[in-house]
């Protein structure tokens, strides 16, 4: 389903968060090269990841905002699902999780 209409946005994201999580496992020896300072954010894989992690984390941001606005309006006899129980966590884990 799309997320406001950017279905095809969200599946390019994570493709490139996936490919800068991979090169982050290339690097793992060198996690200090995954870094978005420079010299290393000069190389455009490591730009790429943190631009995708950005955007991901956006993506998952909104995603929160519109189910906590439907759970606002939501009837009280409807039954919660997995995200809205997972509402109550703090935000970034929650992006976290639903990130993963």
């Amino acid at each position: 389903e799309a997320v406001n209409g950017k279905s095809q946005d969200v599946q390019n994201t994570i493709k490139g968060y996936l490919e800068g999580v991979s090169l982050g496992l290339e690097r793992a020896a060198f996690p200090f090269s995954t870094r978005n300072i420079f010299p290393f954010n000069l190389d455009p894989a490591v730009k790429n990841y943190h631009k995708y992690s950005k955007l991901l984390q956006d993506y998952c941001g909104d995603i929160i905002r519109a189910r906590k606005e439907e759970r606002k309006l939501a009837k009280s006899g409807e039954k919660p699902d997995l995200l809205d129980k997972m509402l109550a966590l703090p935000e970034n884990d929650l992006i976290g999780n639903l990130a993963t």
